[in-house]
């Protein structure tokens, strides 16, 4: 969404809420301008990538007084927020929206964040285990809200609802055991497959039923009146000057923990650069390299290929007419087994509305979508597939 003016993204989101009937808005975060590719935030700040965005509680309050049901998803660092400071804001938020609140939890720190807010940096597993503790905390602290304000429900979590983003095993366990919506990037149907079906089975192995715990695949979709418009689109956006391999060069370096400057863009990246196929204190690099470089060792792209698709913000690709782009995320879903999709990047007025005008009445035809909200709750919406 675009950073530079909050009336916009708040504009954005009613859209989403009033013609594209959506679930939930999520709003990131970072708190630190990314330096990974040489070392250096010269190509972030010129492209405005990463770290240039507005602090999400604000801006959760904005969005949640413009609107009165599509769910809004605040993303927060539990090394930065206290956990009577969070759960207390949070609980605010849930309140004052009347159920419509998420969280989305985050648990690595860079050495940039680090510096920026006098932060603790620890191993990636104890990330997680410091997550445990503190998400527990919220929740005793959230119990304790709702007996006083007399509305907790019985066999519903206190607090607001939780989002994560892990993808690596102590991530997928720890999204596993509290989230009721996890994100995920997959590039594959294989992939997505994949993911899907391991977190259903750890959502089973803690207990849970597994349609507590959605899990989302992003996407960006390439929209056209015709196949032909929207490759026409996809091949002008792939060479204009919002898209580099600088640019995803930039964000792959970032994703991976590893500095891409100096490498061969016509050849795969290749073995065991060091740390980059391990886990690190930020948690990302072994996951994020194998979204490109998993399993199959048929499929090697050059770092070239590699770097488009990040500079484009592309996982799954779907693209086409509006009839196409229903079809493909139908076909997707029934292939997968997922519960939906995640709509990602670059998002602007033009392009939301395109998608909630044309798109979404395709799927709503097929009934793959809601025609109107039934429930007032995130946890409801949720619950509607």
């Amino acid at each position: 969404m675009s950073w530079s003016d909050p009336s916009t993204i708040v504009d954005m989101v009613r859209t989403l809420e009033e013609r594209g009937l959506f679930d939930v808005v999520v709003i990131g975060d970072q708190l630190a301008i990314a330096s990974k590719l040489g070392n250096s935030t010269d190509v972030y700040v010129k492209y405005g990538l990463d770290g240039l965005m507005f602090d999400p509680m604000p801006l959760a309050g904005a969005i949640m007084a413009a609107t009165s049901k599509i769910g809004v998803v605040a993303t927060l660092n539990t090394s930065l927020w206290p956990p009577q400071v969070l759960s207390r804001a949070m609980h605010t938020l849930k309140q004052l929206s009347q159920g419509r609140t998420g969280l989305n939890i985050v648990t690595g720190v860079t050495e940039r964040a680090k510096d920026n807010f006098d932060l603790a940096i620890r191993g990636h597993d104890a990330s997680y285990d410091f997550a445990e503790a503190y998400l527990t905390e919220c929740r005793n602290i959230w119990r304790d809200f709702e007996a006083a304000d007399h509305v907790a429900v019985p066999g519903v979590p206190a607090g607001p609802v939780i989002m994560q983003a892990g993808s690596s095993d102590r991530g997928k366990d720890f999204a596993a055991a509290n989230a009721s919506i996890v994100l995920t990037h997959q590039n594959t149907v294989q992939s997505m497959k994949a993911f899907y079906d391991d977190i259903k089975a750890r959502v089973r192995k803690f207990g849970r039923n597994e349609d507590d715990c959605k899990v989302f695949f992003t996407t960006k979709p390439i929209v056209g009146l015709t196949d032909e418009d929207a490759e026409q689109e996809r091949r002008l956006l792939a060479s204009s000057p919002e898209i580099s391999s600088e640019i995803g060069l930039a964000r792959f370096s970032q994703r991976i923990g590893v500095d891409l400057s100096g490498a061969d863009l016509d050849k795969p990246l290749e073995g065991d650069v060091p740390g980059q196929t391990r886990q690190s204190t930020t948690g990302r690099s072994l996951s994020m390299y194998q979204q490109y470089y998993g399993d199959d060792k048929t499929r090697r792209p050059p770092l070239r290929e590699v770097a488009l698709q990040e500079a484009m913000k592309e996982t799954t690709g779907v693209q086409g007419s509006p009839e196409t782009v229903a079809s493909r995320m139908i076909e997707l879903m029934t292939e997968v087994g997922g519960d939906g999709f995640a709509i990602r990047g670059g998002l602007s007025p033009r392009k939301v509305s395109t998608f909630v005008d044309k798109v979404i009445p395709e799927l709503q035809r097929r009934n793959a979508v809601r025609s109107a909200y039934t429930g007032t709750t995130l946890r409801d919406h949720l619950a509607q597939f």
